[in-house]
């Protein structure tokens, strides 16, 4: 509560379009927010405080040319981001993704997920 001031910023690439947003947040428990977005633990709820149009004028167009494969799907299930096999982050793990690691391929180094951020399979 006592850092609850955000920020955002919002940019339709294709447009190019962007609009910034302060706002005060909160974090929601409540089931009925939670079913909205599947697989969320939990919602952030923002009460705008300010929102204005912010230049466009550095946006290069961009075309959407698929949803990632890591957006939740109906039931709240998505693949395992590479990050969450990193040697260094598995005591840092939800129980729920304890061990998981090892159905994806096993555990890897830091400079293995920089070899797959930087060949697109991260």
């Amino acid at each position: 509560a006592a850092r609850a001031k955000i920020g955002m910023l919002f940019i339709a690439f294709d447009t190019p379009h962007r609009i910034r947003v302060q706002a005060t947040a909160e974090l929601s428990d409540d089931p009925a927010w939670k079913a909205k977005f599947p697989g969320c633990e939990l919602v952030v709820k923002a009460k705008i405080d300010q929102m204005w149009m912010n230049c466009p004028r550095y946006i290069h167009p961009h075309k959407r040319l698929e949803t990632s494969r890591y957006v939740p799907d109906a039931n709240g299930d998505a693949p395992m981001p590479a990050w969450k096999r990193i040697d260094i982050v598995q005591e840092d793990l939800q129980p729920k993704d304890v061990g998981k690691a090892d159905a994806e391929g096993g555990v890897i180094t830091f400079e293995q997920y920089v070899e797959k951020l930087q060949d697109g399979t991260a």
